[in-house]
């Protein structure tokens, strides 16, 4: 009886230890996908501050994001070449531009350094340019963003 009970004892600890290895595994990636999603926050909005600014001296959006004068501008467009960033106008360049951010995850699709999850953030200047969920409206957050789903 006392061989099971070791037995049993030491299944048990090596069962435990590798839940708590899990357990630190996850919690490292989600706190590291955590980071670089604020960081790709960040990113999109200078981006969308820099393209309005763009827009009001010379009344037209850009044709693509790298002819803005941005203070990170290699790392957007390392961010657009990745498909992090997406932006898009109206063909007139006049009256419309989009921009989305997809988020990172610790599920993240790609093994690039830049993985893309399915959720992220967008922007429009016009609100119904945006492919929104049907019913009610949600809410933008303080900078303008709309929460995404990318699926």
């Amino acid at each position: 009886m006392e061989k099971n009970e070791k037995k049993k004892r030491k299944g048990c600890l090596i069962f435990a230890l590798i839940l708590l290895g899990i357990f630190l595994w996850y919690n490292s990636a989600s706190i590291k996908a955590q980071k670089e999603n604020k960081y790709r926050a960040y990113m999109a909005v200078t981006l969308k501050n820099s393209i309005e600014n763009y827009f009001k001296q010379h009344q037209q959006y850009p044709e693509n994001v790298s002819i803005l004068s941005l203070q990170n501008k290699e790392t957007i467009e390392e961010y657009v070449k990745a498909g992090v960033l997406g932006y898009a106008k109206d063909s007139s360049g006049k009256e419309w531009f989009t921009l989305t951010c997809r988020y990172t995850g610790i599920l993240k699709r790609g093994n690039s350094s830049h993985g893309l999850s399915w959720s992220g953030i967008q922007y429009s200047n016009r609100v119904d340019r945006l492919p929104l969920p049907a019913g009610q409206p949600p809410v933008a957050d303080k900078t303008g963003f709309y929460l995404a789903d990318f699926h």
